[in-house]
This record gives structure tokens, sequence and C-alpha cells, in this order.
């Protein structure tokens, strides 16, 4: 009986710490939002800010439980065109203790489209480098200490466009002393398809994707003229991170020529394409 007692009170005890401590305002339905690592207080230690990404603009809230917001980036009709892919680098460049961003673009047309990225300060919207010509497509960014000189170093691949015959890797020394070895962060926590690796690629590359609730998923791979080679998937999925390989086969198996090849997640509430290419 005293043991009996002793747990509910325990119990009681237990339940009466759980009191609100905060509560959001309604968020429109296809507006994401969460928390991120914003703000750096010590070389391992990052305080959090709320954040909320629509198709129009990111924004950075004035604290963790927000009030109003504190930083704005509006997306240029490209970076729309992009489904408006903003990253946290997870480092501060500018001094300021804050984390950078960079945003990817997409130009063209959307059966050979090139890709463009700008790294940028949140807090002024200056744009620290970008990368946007029209006879080149980029890569995303990698920030990391490449050579462990001690020094960050910022890289990154461009490709011929519109004909993707060849490619080559871009080293930029930054200047700023530092040791990072980070993966870059998505702050989109929706359904994501991210880049395959490895990029080029022979004979096989791998594609991760993110299903934030149980849905059907449908992930295609089609040819620069937009007919479709092969469907990698085509499953009800729950909730969670996958992966699928595709080793440059059609449907029958046959293997298909070198060149670029898009791949597309879809389902009744998303699409996302991107650009792989196929040595062989």
């Amino acid at each position: 009986m005293k043991k009996a007692i002793l747990l509910l009170v325990l119990a009681v005890s237990i339940k009466a710490q759980w009191n609100s401590e905060w509560n959001s305002s309604s968020i429109d339905y296809n507006t994401l939002s969460g928390w991120i690592s914003f703000k750096q207080t010590s070389t391992s230690i990052w305080e959090k800010a709320f954040y909320t990404l629509n198709e129009t603009s990111f924004n950075i809230m004035d604290n963790v439980y927000p009030t109003a917001v504190k930083y704005s980036y509006n997306f240029t009709q490209e970076e729309i065109t992009a489904n408006y892919q903003i990253y946290s680098l997870g480092i501060d460049l500018t001094g300021d203790d804050i984390t950078e961003f960079y945003v990817l673009a997409y130009h063209e047309n959307s059966d050979n489209y090139r890709q463009s990225f700008k790294i940028l300060d949140i807090t002024n919207n200056n744009v620290i480098l970008e990368k946007n010509n029209s006879s080149f497509y980029y890569s995303y960014p990698v920030l990391w200490d490449l050579d462990n000189d001690g020094v960050l170093e910022c890289s990154f691949i461009e490709y011929d466009y519109p004909n993707y015959s060849s490619y080559r890797y871009n080293v930029l020394n930054t200047g700023i002393i530092t040791a990072i070895t980070s993966k870059p962060e998505s702050v989109n926590k929706g359904f994501r398809l991210n880049n395959n690796y490895p990029n080029p690629f022979n004979p096989s590359t791998i594609i991760d994707y993110e299903v934030p609730s149980p849905s059907q998923i449908k992930i295609e791979v089609f040819d620069i003229t937009g007919s479709k080679i092969r469907t990698l998937i085509q499953d009800f999925h729950q909730a969670g991170n996958y992966k699928v390989e595709w080793n440059g086969t059609d449907e029958y198996g046959n293997i298909v020529s070198s060149g670029a090849y898009f791949y597309k997640m879809s389902n009744e509430k998303f699409s996302d394409v991107k650009k792989m290419i196929f040595l062989k």
C-alpha cells in the first residue's frame, strides 16, 4: 500500500512540472518553420532562433520564442523557381557571430535549367559571393578547411553549360582562420530532394530524400529532352529519411548514354527536380 501511494505521489509531482512555456501564433499551412542554430556564443555553442520560410521570403525571428521578424530575405524569381532552397552554412564569415546562408537559383528553362548560387549575410542582405555565369552550371558551395592549413576554403564545381561536355573544381581561399568540417544543413524541413552523390558519377549514384509525413512518393529519371528513362521509386512512405540508387540504366536494363539527366521527386503536394551527370 505504501509503495502504491509513493508511486501516485511521484506521478503527480512529475505531471505538475509540465507547465506551458510558449505557444506560437497561428502559422499558415504553406509556411515552413522551426528553430535553427543562428548566433554563436562560443566556439561550440550556438543560440537558436525561430525561422519561417514561404514561397517569397525567409525570415529570422527576434528570439528563440519570437515576437517579431528581425531579419528577412526576399527570394528572386529565379530562386522561387528553384523552390526557395536556402541553407545555413553554420559558419560566421563576417565576424558578427551570426551564421551566413547560401541560396540556389534556376535559370533558363525547365528542360535544361542552369543553376547558380550566392552566399549572403542575412543581417543586411549583402552578397558575399555569387556565381552566376550563363556559360556554367554551378554546384552548391562547401565551406571547410579542405587542405588542413587552418584557413577556410570555399569549393564548388562548374559544369560547361548547356552541353555539359566537361566540368572543373574551383577552390577559393577566404583568408578566414578556422577549421570547419561541418556539412551545410537545410532550413527547409518539409519534403526534400537532396543533391545526388557522387555527381558526376559512374557507375552509380545515390539520391537522398526526406518525407515529413506519410505519403505516396514517386522518383523518376528523365533525359534532357524530357523523356522518362526510368521510375526508381513509386511507393507509399512513412515519415523519414530515404535513399535510392541509380545505376545509369533505363527501364529495360540498358546503360544510358553519357550526359545530363534529371531526377524528379513528386507526390500530390510536392514536386522538385535536380540534375545529375552520368559519365562513361
